[in-house]
């Protein structure tokens, strides 16, 4: 089950890290609905860092955990 979180509560990992992990987050576009990526520099990118949209167009977040993940 998603449990949804306002987009103004999430925190930008630190990318200057390599040791630190970015695991992707699902998104939520009131217009478009959910999109999976990250936000860097105020913009949300799918998983390959490709441009999907504005943030300040992203209402709400979901952490998702990798295949790999414990």
């Amino acid at each position: 089950m998603i449990t949804w979180q306002p987009i103004a509560d999430y925190r930008e990992p630190n990318y200057d890290k390599p040791a630190e992990p970015v695991a992707p987050v699902l998104f939520w576009r009131p217009a478009k609905g959910a999109t999976f990526g990250f936000i860097r520099d105020g913009e949300l990118f799918n998983s390959a860092w490709i441009y999907v949209s504005d943030s300040n167009k992203v209402s709400h977040f979901c952490a998702v955990n990798g295949p790999d993940a414990p």
